[in-house]
Order: structure tokens, then C-alpha cells, then sequence
């Protein structure tokens, strides 16, 4: 590559602004959801999630044990409905849509399980709408069988309260067996009836509730009793259910799940860390965090995440021509020449926004169309604030033999969570293997991934 003048050496931030994500499970991925924010109960100054969000969150917290959300169907219940805007349905869809009632009396709706395998329920997920709401959710009892339950097998339930909940997980720890014939069993109490100022706490910040059972359960029916409304009706908001799911069929036996050691799984659907592995297997496979975040998070089709406005690329100069996208540096296609420079040190920095790495791997392509031209005397480093910066790896020597050649390397040490990562040559590019001198300050890069854990705030 011949070294050319480049008029505008100044630097440069590439970036594009907002894109909504896309739930990633179950019915929760079906659903159109509302752009409304809910404020983190520990601080009015805390970052707001949407539902889609706060979905995404317990999703991913889940699927570090193995979890997920079940896919249920209403296929009875006795509580009538104010019609199509408050339809019994609605308590299983996460979209800010809201059951309510006709009754004034208890309610009972009976579910039936709709996903793969058999249903293994681990936790019951619970939120009640706002105060605005006449009256919402404050205590229910859950059971559970291999078919529908009668529901007035279910009738001593009927005005069922906490003490009495208590006796009966000791009874169940005792004897372990079911009830109504072997049946059924009673495998939850929800009491959302705090105090007036907790309630309004609650119900104005995060109105989840997580339940852990007290043992997994084989869970094909489900049986809500909805209890103690104070005014006219019920309003409940969203009911889910978390577990997994095994093949009886296949002779595969239910996995072994202590709900109670899962601490918080979903930290009341917004606010606890958690963390989603990427692991290397080829160079520009599809296990890398930078496609999986333009896939939307495994929603659609692949776009460059710098275009889809995911992340920022900065560049230390302006591309070498007007042709050559800034996008490119993190593309996957090849065949594309993507260089800039004029003089040292030449970079670029990925910002991923909200998004924290601890990186154990990245991958880099060649940004020239001859066998020349290869960055070299180099370093890939990382930071939380874009000034300070921590050297996760150097190369003195050129890695790349070929035209677009790719090259990956592990982290072997990484240890912390990372915003901002960055790769700098320090000089000019080499002319080759074997060869010394000759080359200009240009930095080729055409091609970038990242592996790793990924921890989101």
C-alpha cells in the first residue's frame, strides 16, 4: 500500500442513537410491549428499565441455572371478565395489560402447561398493577398436578391466610404427600398485602414478587386461587412461571433443583447483575458478543452493531477515503480494504455503552487486499472510563500472512468487567513477514470480535 496524505487527521466518534431491544424467550418474546419505565426501588437517581428490559434481565439471570420462563394457557377460570382490554388471558402476558374481574368473591383459574417435554416449576413470579387500580392482587394460594384440579377439592383454601400456609409446608415436609386423593398440592402462598406505605412502596417501584418454591415440582396443571380483594374485583397484572423442562417419555429423569439455593433470580425483574457467556470456537463464528448484540440479541437477522446504533466506534483519524466505512473495523464480511492513519499511534476504541465485558478472547482481521500492510509493535487494551487503560495483550511482530487473514487470541488473566476496549499501533505497519522498514503509519483492520462474560448494568 502506498503511503498517501491524509488531509483530515483529526479524531472522529461514529455513532447513531437508541434502537429498542427484543425479548428473548417463551411468550415473552411474542409480545408487544409498552415503552413505560419502573424505577429501581434504591435510588430515585437508579437507571429506569422498561418491561422489555426488566424481561430480558430475569431472563438472562434464568438462564444461568438453567432456567426459563414456562409457556402456560388459561383453560378455566370462574372470575368473569370486564371485557376484551381486561380478559382473563391477560394475567399470562407481560405487556402491561391487566385482568380484572367481575366478582367480587374469590377467583380460580386453572392452567395448563403448552411448552416441550415435561414442565419442572422451580419459582412463581407474581406483579399486581399500580395504585391507580381499584384492587389489585394482595394474597393468593398456588397448586399444582399431573391433571386439571377440581376446584372444590380446593374449597378449605377458600379463605386460606399465612399461618396457616406455614402449618402447611411443615405438614408437606413431614409426610410429602399430596392432597384430594393424591391430586393436587398446594406449593404456593403469595401474600402481597404489606403495610399501606410498603404497599404504596412496592406498587410504585417494582410490584414483582419472586417466589421460590420449597421443592420443584412437576407442574403440567396449575391452580391459581386469588383471595382477599378489598374492593370490588381483582386486577393482577402478570403471572409467571420459572423452571425447566424434561422427556419422562425418553426415560430422562426431572433435574435435580433446590429453588430455595437460587438466590433472587431475577432480583424482582430489573436490577440484579447477571451474566451471559461467550465462548470462541472459530475465528468469526456466531458466538461472539459483537454479532450477537447485531443479531438483537439473538431476534433477527444479523446488522452491523455500529449501524443498528448499538455501540460507538471512535477512530485516532478520519478513514483514508470517503469510501471506506467506519463500520467495517467490527464487520464480518471480507474483501473490503478499511484503513486509516498518516500518523503514529494509529487506534480505534469500541465503546459498548451499558454493556460490561471480561474478556478471555478477541479476534481480528486483516484490512488490506495484498499480503502486506499488517499492523504490528501493537497492544489490545481496555477501561471503564476511556482515559485510564489496562493492557490485556502485545504483539510486537505482525500477525497476518494473506490478504484479509484473521487471527485470534486468548485473555489468559482477565479478571475485571471492561466498557471500552481499544487496539493501537504504535507505529507503522509491517511490509511482511521477514521484511524490515518500508512501511507507512496506517493501521488495516477490517474485522473485530469479542469473547468473554458479559455483565449488564
Amino acid at each position: 500500500m502506498e503511503e498517501k496524505r491524509v488531509k483530515n487527521t483529526g479524531r472522529r466518534t461514529f455513532y447513531n442513537q437508541g434502537i429498542s431491544g427484543h425479548l428473548t424467550h417463551c411468550q415473552v418474546s411474542k409480545m408487544k410491549l409498552s415503552t413505560k419505565k419502573i424505577f429501581s426501588a434504591n435510588s430515585s437517581n437508579a437507571p429506569q428499565y422498561s418491561l422489555q428490559q426488566q424481561a430480558k434481565k430475569l431472563l438472562f439471570q434464568l438462564e444461568n441455572h438453567g432456567l426459563g420462563l414456562l409457556k402456560y394457557k388459561l383453560i378455566f377460570g370462574d372470575g368473569g371478565e370486564t371485557g376484551k382490554k381486561h380478559r382473563a388471558k391477560n394475567i399470562l402476558q407481560p405487556d402491561f395489560s391487566v385482568y380484572s374481574s367481575e366478582k367480587e368473591s374469590l377467583i380460580n383459574l386453572s392452567l395448563e402447561y403448552v411448552g416441550r417435554g415435561d414442565p419442572l416449576l422451580t419459582h412463581i413470579v407474581v406483579k399486581v398493577p399500580s395504585l391507580k387500580y381499584e384492587s389489585p392482587l394482595r394474597t393468593a394460594v398456588f397448586f399444582t398436578s399431573k391433571k386439571p384440579i377440581d376446584v372444590k377439592l380446593t374449597s378449605k383454601y377458600d379463605h386460606f391466610n399465612e399461618s396457616q400456609w406455614k402449618e402447611l409446608v411443615k405438614k408437606n415436609a413431614d409426610d410429602q404427600g399430596l392432597e384430594g386423593g393424591d391430586e393436587f398440592r398446594a406449593i404456593a402462598y403469595v401474600d402481597m398485602s404489606e403495610s399501606e406505605s410498603d404497599l404504596s412502596r412496592l406498587l410504585t417501584t417494582r410490584s414483582y414478587k419472586e417466589i421460590p418454591l420449597e421443592n420443584s415440582m412437576i407442574a403440567p396443571y396449575i391452580l391459581v386461587k386469588l383471595l382477599t380483594a378489598t374492593k370490588k374485583n381483582y386486577e393482577v397484572e402478570f403471572l409467571g412461571f420459572i423452571g425447566t423442562s424434561f422427556n419422562a417419555s425418553e426415560g430422562e429423569k426431572p433435574p435435580s433443583i433446590t429453588p430455595k439455593h437460587i438466590s433472587e433470580p431475577g432480583n424482582n425483574l430489573g436490577v440484579k447483575k447477571r451474566v451471559k457467556k461467550f465462548e470462541y470456537v472459530s475465528d468469526f463464528d456466531k458466538n461472539g458478543l459483537l454479532f450477537w448484540i447485531g443479531t438483537s440479541e439473538g431476534e433477527k437477522l444479523y446488522t452491523n452493531p455500529l449501524v443498528a446504533g448499538q455501540v460507538r466506534v471512535t477512530t485516532s483519524h478520519n478513514m483514508y477515503s470517503t469510501d471506506m466505512r467506519v463500520e467495517e473495523i467490527i464487520g464480518r464480511s471480507r474483501g473490503s480494504s478499511c484503513y486509516w492513519g498518516g500518523s503514529s499511534p494509529q487506534w480505534f476504541i469500541l465503546d459498548l455503552k451499558h454493556r460490561r465485558l471480561r474478556c478471555n478472547g478477541f479476534t481480528l482481521r486483516h484490512g488490506y487486499q495484498a499480503s502486506n500492510s499488517f499492523i504490528q509493535d501493537w497492544e489490545f487494551s481496555a477501561s471503564n472510563d476511556g482515559v485510564h487503560w489496562t493492557v490485556l495483550f502485545k504483539c510486537p511482530h505482525p500477525p497476518f500472512r494473506r490478504p484479509f487473514d484473521t487471527k485470534s487470541w486468548p485473555i489468559l488473566d482477565g479478571q475485571e468487567y471492561f466498557r471500552y476496549f481499544k487496539i493501537t499501533q504504535r507505529g507503522n505497519y509491517s511490509m511482511g513477514i521477514g521484511t524490515t522498514g518500508g512501511g507507512s503509519a496506517f493501521l488495516c483492520i477490517a474485522g473485530f470480535e469479542l469473547y468473554g462474560d458479559l455483565l449488564m448494568d
